[in-house]
C-alpha cells in the first residue's frame, strides 16, 4: 500500500514538474511578441575561406589570394559564410526564450539561404542578447551576370565598407520544445536592415 502511495505522488510530482516546466516556456514564447530583433552587426565574411575584411579592390588581395579568388569566381560554386549578430531587445517583466530559431535570409529580396540556432535562447527581463548567426551560402547565385564591381560592392556593403547599399531580411521563426516536440511560434519574425549606406 505504502509502495502505491509512493509510486502515485511521485507520478504526480513528475506530471506537475513537466506541466510547470512546459507552462514556463510557454510564457517565455509569449513574451517574444512584445521583444525587438535588430541586426547589430555583420563580421567575419570569408569567400573560399578569404577573409574579406578590410578588402576594397583587388589590389589588397595577396598573389594567391587573387588567385584562388580568380579560379573560384569562375566555377559553378562560391562558397561564402559570415556572422550575423542579432540583437533582441525584452521590454517585458519575465524573461523570453526559445528553444530553437529556423530563420530565412534574404538579400535585396533574393533568398540567399536558410539555417536553424539549435541551442536555447534566453533574453532577459528589461534587457537583451545577442544571438550569433553563422551563415553559409553560394554568392555564385547573387553575382550571376555582374561585374567584378558590382561584387566588391556587395562584399563592400556586408562588411560595412562604402557602397550603394544591400537590403538584408531576416525571417524568424521560433520555437518552444514540449516534451520531445518542437512546436513553432505562430507566424514569423521579419527583421528588416540596409547595410553600407
Amino acid at each position: 500500500m505504502k509502495k502505491n502511495t509512493l509510486l502515485i505522488v511521485l507520478l504526480i510530482s513528475i506530471f506537475f514538474t513537466s506541466s510547470c516546466d512546459i507552462l514556463n516556456q510557454v510564457v517565455e514564447a509569449s513574451q517574444l511578441a512584445q521583444c525587438k530583433f535588430n541586426i547589430q552587426n555583420t563580421q567575419n565574411l570569408t569567400i573560399a575561406g578569404i577573409n574579406m575584411q578590410n578588402k576594397n579592390s583587388f589590389s589588397d588581395f595577396s598573389f594567391q589570394d587573387a588567385l584562388k579568388l580568380t579560379n573560384v569566381l569562375t566555377s559553378n560554386r562560391i562558397p561564402a559564410e559570415i556572422t550575423i549578430n542579432l540583437k533582441a531587445k525584452n521590454p517585458n517583466s519575465k524573461t523570453a526564450g526559445m528553444n530553437r530559431l529556423a530563420w530565412t535570409l534574404l538579400l535585396d529580396n533574393q533568398q540567399i539561404t536558410n539555417g536553424v540556432v539549435n541551442e536555447r535562447i534566453n533574453i532577459p527581463a528589461n534587457g537583451s542578447s545577442t544571438i550569433p548567426m553563422t551563415v553559409a551560402f553560394d554568392l555564385r547565385k547573387l553575382f550571376s551576370g555582374k561585374s567584378k564591381d558590382s561584387f566588391m560592392n556587395l562584399i563592400n556593403s556586408l562588411t560595412g565598407k562604402n557602397g550603394k547599399g544591400s537590403k538584408v531580411a531576416l525571417k524568424l521563426v521560433p520555437s518552444i520544445k514540449v516534451g520531445n516536440q518542437l512546436i513553432d511560434y505562430p507566424g514569423n519574425i521579419t527583421v528588416n536592415h540596409t547595410i553600407g549606406k
